[in-house]
């Protein structure tokens, strides 16, 4: 998905004749960037583990004649990610971007964490970063470059409570991203991460109730929202739409790099000065 220098895209968001593979992408912010890149006229590939999201975004992508094929796999399965790699080559034509946003995160402290727990957070967020990487750079190379994103978290740089697993994991996946943007540059083939703060979503929500079983989830985000400068948490498109921008050749020369978004809250020093 890499241009020369001098090329111009056609539109903003060109995805024509781009085939996009995104796992954790038949729900949130996965399944909203799916159907932003195909109605761009590009092709997406998404899986997930749970058949019913499957099966759901399979019928939504039908009723709107959108390319958007959804197949259940799990990103740490070297297997199922390797036949859902290999059908969205062979059937579209190649790979030329792949966006890594599988896997949650596991909330505890290092007394709290047990060593299988603590492995399944190792396999989720980097094995689950590994396996897709691996088996997509081939085509990538064949078709002369691509853009790869993995879909970090604000705490790969800045932390709360209770993230001991959370936080190591998803530094490395932004680790990972810059050593593959060094490793396969040569190879026109970009590699960046997006870190984003508390958005709507069904892992970020389990987590918080999990957290404050006595409060409506509207009621959590809320207060989570007044801590964030822009008093609010994200929503799905507002990870999606950054993220399709560093997949298209608007982002030509955009490598190794880190987006936050999060509505402000790492640039927010955290103590409370207002008079409110």
């Amino acid at each position: 998905m890499t241009a020369p220098a001098n090329s111009e895209p056609d539109r903003p968001l060109d995805f024509t004749g781009r085939v996009v593979v995104i796992t954790g992408g038949t729900v949130g912010m996965g399944a909203a960037l799916a159907f932003l890149i195909a109605r761009q006229g590009g092709t997406a590939w998404v899986c997930g583990r749970n058949l019913d999201a499957v099966r759901e975004i399979s019928a939504a992508a039908a009723d709107r004649q959108l390319a958007v094929h959804a197949r259940q796999a799990d990103a740490t399965s070297d297997e199922e990610v390797g036949r859902l790699v290999a059908e969205a080559a062979e059937t579209s034509g190649g790979i030329h971007g792949l966006v890594c946003a599988a896997g949650s995160g596991i909330m505890g402290t290092v007394e709290e964490i047990g060593p299988e727990d603590w492995e399944k957070s190792v396999s989720e967020k980097l094995r689950g970063v590994y396996l897709p990487v691996r088996h997509v750079v081939p085509h990538m190379k064949r078709a002369g470059g691509g853009s790869i994103v993995t879909v970090s978290s604000v705490h790969a740089h800045t932390t709360t409570e209770r993230r001991d697993a959370i936080a190591p994991t998803t530094a490395a996946m932004v680790a990972f991203m810059r050593a593959l943007a060094v490793s396969h540059g040569r190879h026109g083939i970009r590699a960046n991460s997006v870190s984003p703060g508390p958005f709507e979503s069904a892992t970020w929500r389990g987590n918080w109730q999990r957290m404050f079983p006595r409060l409506e989830f509207a009621e959590i985000a809320d207060r989570v929202g007044k801590s964030i400068p822009l008093q609010r948490i994200g929503q799905p498109a507002e990870i999606a739409e950054p993220v399709a921008f560093l997949l298209s050749d608007h982002a030509r020369y955009i490598s190794g790099t880190d987006l936050r978004i999060d509505g402000g809250l790492g640039a927010k020093l955290a103590m409370n000065t207002s008079k409110d």
